[in-house]
């Protein structure tokens, strides 16, 4: 699970939907009674970002072709490795607090 710090989902809110901040709190103290403690606070500020239409985060999966690629250490190539540095570099280099970059590897048992 991603999670995003509380205050930041509540500014989150404000930016996109003008509410004040104890609008926001309210939202999420009644969604909280609601669900009857069955979820955290920062929980609660997701579902009310959602039901107002605010995108807490935007995932969007960036595939490296790696067809190419064996998953043994001895047969990557220097190239290889250091284009997949270079454009994890650039991923990173766009991340700020409304565009959030994660990596995900996957690896295949043999």
């Amino acid at each position: 699970m991603i999670r995003i710090p509380y205050a930041e989902m509540i500014t989150k809110i404000q930016e996109k939907t003008g509410l004040s901040q104890e609008d926001v709190e309210a939202k999420i103290k009644d969604k909280l009674t609601q669900l009857s403690g069955l979820i955290s606070k920062e929980g609660a500020a997701h579902i009310i970002a959602n039901e107002l239409g605010v995108n807490a985060f935007h995932a969007r999966p960036a595939d490296l072709e790696r067809k190419d690629i064996k998953f043994h250490t001895k047969e990557f190539g220097k190239d290889t490795i250091e284009s997949i540095k270079k454009l994890r570099d650039k991923c990173f280099a766009l991340d700020s607090s409304d565009f959030r970059v994660f990596i995900i590897n996957h690896f295949k048992l043999l």
